[in-house]
């Protein structure tokens, strides 16, 4: 059984090895249900990348076993207390923590939440 789902793993790879290609040591990302998160937490803890993953309260008493296995792989899971408290509001948290600390951090998403999905934001935080 693959925990981390194979398009994830496989997103959250990707994402890592151009944050490593762009000497970025943190990594920012956001979940719902924790299978994007789960994904991050595995590649971050192989290329040893400190890892954030943002999560919406009410989610996270949900899928409280997807926040195990990420704190298990090392990344800090940041509870989102705002709004809903589910995954819109943790990618708001998400855009801003890498808004205010993109010298230093990539963002990685499992989603295109805008007309330009974050991979190209990360190109403009590097120049």
């Amino acid at each position: 059984m693959n925990h981390t789902g194979a398009h994830k793993i496989n997103n959250t790879l990707g994402q890592v090895l151009l944050a490593q290609r762009m000497n970025k040591r943190r990594i920012i990302a956001e979940t719902g249900a924790g299978q994007h998160g789960v994904a991050t937490a595995t590649v971050c803890a192989r290329f040893g990348l400190d890892c954030v993953v943002y999560m919406g309260e009410e989610d996270m008493r949900r899928q409280r076993l997807n926040v195990y296995r990420m704190e298990l792989m090392g990344a800090k899971v940041v509870p989102v207390t705002s709004g809903t408290r589910t995954l819109k509001d943790a990618t708001n948290e998400a855009l801003r923590d890498w808004v205010t600390t993109s010298q230093r951090r990539i963002t990685s998403s499992a989603r295109s939440s805008a007309r330009t999905p974050f991979p190209g934001w990360c190109g403009i935080s590097s120049q």
